[in-house]
């Protein structure tokens, strides 16, 4: 499995009905497909770690978002369950 920083937007929307969107870590299947995400974090031992990071969070800006619930659904349909549970 791989993972790169992400921009998600999110299913809640703000107090004034706008989307939301969040950085996090998104994780892809074997054929590279969005799997899941990670909870947003942003915290490094160093500063060229934190340096790291904000880049790759810039670089995460440049491509387009990717839905919650495109990603939610995926994982309902991977949770290792039958339907008739």
């Amino acid at each position: 499995m791989t993972w790169n920083h992400r921009v998600i937007k999110l299913k809640q929307q703000d107090f004034e009905g706008d989307a939301c969107y969040q950085f996090a870590e998104v994780y892809y299947d074997s054929e590279n497909k969005p799997v899941g995400y990670g909870e947003c974090f942003m915290v490094s031992d160093t500063i060229e770690g934190l340096q790291e990071l904000a880049d790759r969070l810039l670089r995460a800006t440049t491509l387009p978002p990717i839905d919650e619930e495109d990603l939610l659904a995926e994982e309902q349909a991977d949770d290792g369950y039958d339907d008739e549970r």
